[in-house]
């Protein structure tokens, strides 16, 4: 099974969905019948972008294909596509917090 995000073709700035399927085709099948799918005008706006890092495995709740609806988010920037510390923090947030000092949550519980 491979792990897919979904959105819609306006951006995932609408949301995004973690997809858990065999196929691009059956990802975006079960991505339609989601809550994205209610935001899309037809199926052919559906997007769908295979994720490769192993990180994200660690929430495919089931062994079939399944759709994922609420991902834990970065509490941040608001996304998920970045793999979170244990403060809930993603990479980039605290990358930007580093180099520029922009994040006051980040550089209170990274430095």
């Amino acid at each position: 099974m491979k792990a897919y995000m979904c959105y819609t073709a306006s951006g995932a700035e609408e949301g995004a969905v973690l997809v858990f399927a065999n196929s691009i085709s059956e990802a975006k099948r079960l991505t339609w019948h989601s809550i994205i799918g209610d935001l899309c005008d037809s199926y052919i706006d559906l997007r769908v972008k295979r994720l490769k890092n192993a990180w994200i495995y660690k929430y495919q709740m089931y062994e079939c294909p399944h759709v994922i609806e609420n991902v834990p988010c970065c509490i941040e920037c608001g996304l998920w596509g970045s793999e979170l510390n244990s403060d809930g923090i993603c990479k980039i947030c605290i990358e930007i917090a580093k180099s520029d000092k922009q994040c006051k949550i980040c550089l209170e519980k990274c430095n």
